[in-house]
């Protein structure tokens, strides 16, 4: 403002005038603007740094602490420990798991360099998490105020989603990375005209769908946006010049469709699956008032995830969660505000940007409604930079209305980021509060330190993935029976003990019986959720009553549990 007023003096100074005094003033005003820019730049360069330092440390304590791998990281991490580079990219995977190949070649090179464990297999997740947060630093500076964009780093880097992903051994964090990478090209080439640009333009972005099934997303919704709009303002020129990335994209995404994705037959239980348990797509038929409820809810899950922007009410704060103060506490409100508002001032202010950010959240929302892709947290990871983009967007708005009130703003950004930097100390604090943490491997090791020769040791069919996993990364000194998956097959819980006998069979001649299970699982690859009947009958659970059977001719003398993950330990009788 000072130097804008310095300017309409200057214009309207006599173009003869020679004093000496007003210039010396203006200059002084200018050199003191100029100070105070400086300044506050520092200041904000400063605080990105802390930030994105911070950012790092959060990743890397949770990649030290290296905590078990979760079911799904089991699923994949068997075929990537078991499958070469070429049954990778051509061969079924156990589990029916399913991941974009250039994540599973570079996992699989950084495991046979490293050895295969937590670490090595997560080395990757971590460095694309970290460079994620250094990526969206030139994408929030082309939307964003200087200020705003800490606080777009800021979002991503105390995210627990984001976090976990980062030291999750799946591709989810490599399709963040890949998400913000895009953004970052779009800003870089979309002025270029030259052809060399645009083939790099291309080429940059096939690559980087061969890490990432979800980036297609964001790429066609680039390619839209851009083509309607030369097309709609008859740039010829520039449309010729852009189909030339266009299509180096849709060739890479064809060649890849066709060499391996196509390959991954659509699953009627998975869609089951994410319909029943986690309402991951558009209720059909399509009503319009289910439909708003559904995706008023699903917009406010966000907050939560991917964003973690919500307080996260567990452990010692679960009392919370059975009053309305739970409300209050989860700041949903305050955030929900700035997305809202945010993407109001977004779509007066840049309609294009606005399109091209937001547009792959409806192609998402699009393919949810076919039952093609599910709209549900670790699926929408790579919607995160929009959404923080159209978040900080919105904190700009308020700032401006309370700009006379610096006080009032400076009260509701500690409300906006208080939720997420409590969240994350909380985990760091006490690892057992990471989001969807498990304790497959703690069970399988505290069996290992207890093992003594004449032992059994069975472990149940929905801890099989687990006791894989570990036996073929991890020195366990014993061989397990395997749980045989008979309950399909099975009329009733008669019927499934008798089915299940020769596993017990083999527990003949030894002295004690380590029995391994999960105690909330009832739900295997490949099941439908309800299905058979008998297994999901309220009250009924198949460990208990594998327990039951077990005492007929033992004692149990020992258990040890974390959460779901549990064993048990029985004296057999001779």
């Amino acid at each position: 403002m000072l130097i804008t007023n310095i300017h309409k003096v200057s214009d309207q100074m006599p173009v003869g005038f020679t004093g000496t005094s007003t210039p010396v003033l203006l200059n002084q005003a200018v050199s003191s603007s100029s100070a105070s820019t400086t300044s506050a730049t520092t200041l904000y360069h400063r605080l990105l740094y802390l930030v994105l330092a911070i950012g790092i440390v959060l990743r890397l304590v949770h990649f030290f602490h290296n905590r078990s791998f979760v079911t799904d990281e089991l699923y994949l991490g068997v075929n990537v420990v078991k499958m070469s580079f070429w049954e990778l990219a051509t061969k079924p995977f156990e589990y029916e798991q399913k991941a974009p190949i250039g994540y599973l070649w570079t996992v699989k090179a950084l495991a046979l360099l490293f050895g295969y464990g937590g670490k090595s297999m997560r080395l990757f997740p971590l460095l694309a998490g970290i460079g994620s947060m250094f990526a969206l630093v030139p994408v929030a500076r082309y939307f964003l105020k200087p200020w705003t964009v800490v606080a777009a780093v800021a979002i991503m880097a105390f995210s627990s989603p984001c976090i976990f992903h980062s030291i999750e051994a799946k591709q989810y964090s490599i399709e963040l990375f890949a998400a913000v990478l895009s953004l970052w090209l779009y800003i870089r080439f979309l002025s270029k005209q030259d052809i060399p640009s645009m083939l790099l333009w291309g080429l940059a972005g096939s690559v980087l769908l061969w890490f990432s099934f979800s980036l297609i997303f964001i790429l066609a919704s680039i390619g839209l946006v851009i083509s309607i709009h030369t097309i709609v303002s008859k740039q010829w020129h520039k449309l010729f010049r852009y189909a030339i990335p266009f299509s180096l994209w849709f060739i890479s995404f064809a060649v890849q469709y066709i060499l391996i994705t196509s390959k991954y037959h659509q699953s009627g239980w998975l869609i089951d699956y994410f319909d029943r348990i986690n309402e991951a797509f558009v209720p059909l038929p399509l009503e319009p008032i289910a439909s708003v409820k559904w995706l008023l809810h699903k917009c406010y899950l966000t907050l939560l995830y991917p964003l973690g922007l919500l307080l996260d009410l567990d452990g010692d704060l679960d009392s919370l969660n059975n009053t309305p103060l739970r409300y209050f506490f989860k700041m949903g409100w305050l955030h929900a505000a700035c997305l809202v508002l945010g993407g109001i001032y977004f779509i007066r202010k840049d309609r294009l940007n606005f399109a091209v950010l937001l547009l792959p959240m409806g192609l998402t929302l699009a393919a949810s409604v076919v039952r093609v892709y599910p709209f549900h947290e670790r699926f929408t990871l790579f919607l995160m930079p929009a959404l923080i983009i159209v978040s900080c967007l919105g904190l700009e708005y308020i700032q401006s209305v309370l700009s006379r009130h610096p006080k009032w703003f400076g009260a509701l950004a500690v409300l906006f980021f208080a939720p997420t930097v409590i969240t994350a100390a909380r985990e760091v604090a006490d690892p057992r509060l990471v989001m969807h943490a498990e304790y497959n491997r703690d069970v399988m090791v505290y069996v290992n330190d207890h093992f003594r020769e004449g032992d059994a040791v069975y472990v149940f069919w929905n801890m099989n993935q687990g006791y894989e996993f570990y036996k073929l990364t991890y020195p366990l000194k014993y061989t397990a029976v395997e749980g045989s998956f008979v309950k399909n097959t099975s009329r009733n819980p008669t019927d499934y003990l008798r089915n299940l006998q020769p596993d017990f069979d083999q527990f003949k001649g030894h002295k004690r019986l380590w029995f391994i299970y999960d105690s909330d699982s009832k739900t295997a690859i490949g099941d439908y959720v309800t299905l058979p009947e008998w297994y999901h009958k309220p009250g009924f659970d198949a460990p208990t009553l594998l327990h039951n059977h077990f005492s007929q001719f033992g004692k149990k003398t020992g258990h040890f549990q974390l959460k779901r993950s549990a064993v048990s330990l029985y004296e057999l009788n001779q």
